[in-house]
């Protein structure tokens, strides 16, 4: 195994482990405050943290093949990616806006939250792996 690819599996790694802990930190900093809908309320915290997930291993997935072709094209990608990462964002608030439509309020903190950390961690990774691929 390379060492692009451990580094690769240790961010994963990383990430997962940031987002499966901010699940419960979000689930009881609310529970005061929702009652009897906070077992809906994990749920969604659960689904929005997986799907944040996905979207950045497909991400980080993507950064490290155009990384290894050192591609010209980093710099569009940056910013389609942050633009996707938004757009995920978007939708599941508004699917939960038309399907569900119960404390809006709290579903878009949470999908807040863990786009922010999916964003800034995404973007310390690819600095830290184009910074360590172009010293070579």
């Amino acid at each position: 195994m390379t060492m692009q690819l451990k580094h690769f599996i240790k961010q994963l790694g990383f990430i997962a482990l940031v987002l499966f802990m901010v699940g419960p930190i979000l689930f009881f900093t609310q529970h005061p405050f929702l009652g009897e809908w906070s077992g809906k309320n994990a749920i969604c915290i659960t689904v929005i943290t997986t799907l944040f997930f996905a979207y950045t291993a497909g991400s980080l997935f993507i950064h490290r093949i155009l990384l290894k072709q050192r591609s010209a094209l980093l710099i569009s990608y940056y910013l389609l990616d942050k633009i996707l990462r938004l757009g995920l964002g978007i939708i599941m608030l508004l699917f939960y806006k038309f399907y569900v439509d119960q404390q809006l309020l709290l579903f878009a903190v949470n999908v807040f939250v863990c786009f922010s950390i999916t964003a800034v961690l995404t973007t310390i990774y690819s600095i830290k792996a184009e910074k360590s691929e172009y010293t070579k």
